[in-house]
């Protein structure tokens, strides 16, 4: 196999993690957060840093690299999830449908980031979710790259609190359906189309609950959040939830899109409108939020949806993407000015790189590589499929014999990166990668894997588990074309 640049190789031991696509994730401050079974790992490169160098994590390969491949250090703090003051869901409903199998064994089920600047150091506020339904929100208490992270919001007690009815046995059975959260989503700051832009926080933490329900939360600067609007939206639990950047329409309004997934397999999406109000009286400033009808994407078939994302094109455009098993779907709305509309779906084929894969496996990374219009898919058996010309006409087939990013090349490059950094491994041996995504926007990539034997079915316990972080470029693309355009995407994106 053909050797690649690593330039991260970082063991995080006693570590189990679960595929998803928001297992390893970028906050708005640059940190990336490796969710894992008991804690959050908040990782913070060393570019441009020059302080407290000593602190700095160095990576394995640092020491055993002999050709001069620059490495990257990091910064490290662990916010861990204990077991201990979980709301205890029987208290509030005896109902069968309440009940909380993960209860006995807690475990970090979800996080999500809010944008930068909501913190009481500027900065971005976590909010973690446990399998007990449990919502909580935390935030640097002083020093964000290496310092305590402490809890700031139980969000499931306001939420008690917020759906509290009367005291009959299906009052509390609402309440506690209501307050039981297995999905959410912070979305981007709203852009209200305003010169200069108004100093308010228009970003939304989206919860969906047990009870099929959208709820929107907004954070306050004294640690507490605001109940802004729920909605329900399905009888079944709304499993996955994305929001769309917002899009000003016209100056003091924005629209954003909300897709939702259920555990029956149905998908939909929701416009969500918000206005500002200008009015002088008004100390803070009104924002006003609407909920148009939802509109149905995929209808049920008893089949998980695996992961949700919103995909950003340049130019305002944005296309949905799902996965179920075996199978991605894509979605665009027919006014969104691309060369296509409505749904495609794509068979996935099985990358044969070792005796686990399979094309059955959920999803760890969704990436959009807009400079060359790929979509790239990861399953959690490391291998890699890629969808071409997305604004155009997707097509999963190369466009022409010498592509040098295809499927089979990236699942390879993978793979030979895991063949170069684990010791003594072979076809019995499967890389699995449980989170994935972009680091420089191009062609290097930060993903968590962990060698394993799916053949040997004897116990492994968490303590012997052992994750790796890694970065590395999976084709090569240092050209001046690269280089004008990532300077090009960062100054369209700036605001004079």
């Amino acid at each position: 196999m053909a050797s690649h640049p690593v330039y991260t190789t970082l063991n995080v031991p006693t570590v189990t993690s679960y595929p998803s696509v928001r297992c390893l994730q970028w906050s708005s401050d640059g940190q990336a957060c490796f969710a894992t079974k008991t804690a959050a790992y908040i990782m913070t490169p060393d570019h441009g840093v020059h302080f407290d160098a000593s602190s700095v994590i160095k990576s394995v390969k640092e020491r055993k690299d002999h050709e001069g491949t620059p490495s990257i250090g990091w910064f490290r703090t662990i916010i861990p999830f204990e077991k201990s003051d979980l709301p205890r869901w029987p208290e509030y409903s005896q109902a069968w449908g309440a009940v909380s199998l993960g209860s006995i064994d807690v475990a970090l089920w979800d996080v999500t980031f809010s944008p930068s600047g909501l913190s009481p150091d500027s900065g971005c506020i976590l909010a973690g979710l446990t399998s007990n339904m449990d919502l909580t929100l935390w935030t640097a208490s002083k020093n964000c790259l290496k310092g305590e992270w402490i809890k700031a919001c139980e969000v499931t007690t306001f939420l008690l609190e917020t759906f509290a009815g009367d005291t009959t046995s299906t009052g509390q059975t609402v309440q506690a359906l209501n307050s039981q959260t297995t999905s959410m989503t912070w979305s981007r700051q709203a852009d209200f189309g305003l010169t200069p832009t108004p100093p308010v926080d228009g970003s939304l933490l989206i919860v969906g609950n047990r009870a099929g329900s959208l709820v929107f939360l907004r954070y306050r600067p004294n640690e507490t959040v605001q109940h802004v609007l729920t909605v329900p939206v399905m009888e079944a639990w709304l499993t996955h939830v994305s929001c769309s950047s917002w899009t000003p329409i016209k100056p003091g309004t924005c629209e954003a899109l909300v897709a939702y997934a259920a555990a029956d397999g149905s998908v939909q999406r929701s416009k969500v409108t918000q206005s500002f109000s200008i009015e002088a009286d008004l100390d803070p400033p009104e924002l006003r939020l609407t909920f148009d009808a939802s509109e149905k994407i995929s209808l049920p078939d008893k089949t998980s949806v695996t992961a949700l994302s919103w995909v950003e094109i340049p130019h305002e455009r944005r296309v949905l993407v799902y996965c179920k098993p075996g199978k991605v779907f894509l979605w665009c709305h027919s006014s969104s000015n691309l060369g296509w509309s409505g749904s495609l779906s794509y068979r996935l084929k099985t990358q044969k790189l070792s005796v686990g894969s399979s094309s059955l496996h959920p999803a760890s990374g969704i990436q959009y590589i807009a400079r060359q219009d790929l979509l790239i898919l990861t399953l959690f058996d490391g291998s890699f499929h890629v969808i071409y010309n997305l604004s155009g006409e997707p097509t999963m087939t190369p466009p022409m014999n010498d592509t040098l990013v295809t499927s089979e090349k990236l699942s390879q490059a993978v793979r030979s990166v895991f063949v170069q950094t684990e010791n003594d491994v072979d076809s019995c041996d499967m890389n699995r990668v449980t989170g994935l995504t972009s680091y420089d926007g191009s062609s290097t990539f930060i993903w968590v894997q962990e060698a394993s034997r799916p053949s040997d079915f004897s116990y492994k316990h968490d303590a012997k588990h052992n994750s790796t972080l890694l970065v590395s470029s999976l084709w090569n693309d240092n050209d001046d074309d690269a280089l004008v355009n990532e300077l090009q995407a960062v100054f369209d994106g700036a605001k004079i």
